[in-house]
């Protein structure tokens, strides 16, 4: 039996307050990560602002991918 399955399983016999702070806590995680993701957004911005940070054309970032994907 997978992981998934067996927690599936165990969320099936969670009460609904269980099941609601599961879900509180699950939603935390989420909101922490965006939150992570929102600084490193702000501080890369900096970085590109500030000219410590160099950008890639997307063409270049796309060209590059090919070229791996092709070897």
């Amino acid at each position: 039996m997978s992981k998934l399955i067996e927690i599936q399983r165990a969320i099936e016999q969670l009460t609904a307050e269980e099941k609601e702070e599961l879900r509180e806590w699950l939603e935390a995680d989420v909101a922490d990560m965006e939150q992570q993701w929102v600084s490193e957004a702000q501080d890369r911005l900096r970085g590109i602002a500030s000219g410590e940070r160099k950008t890639i054309d997307a063409f270049e970032v796309l060209a590059e991918g090919r070229r791996i994907a092709q070897q």
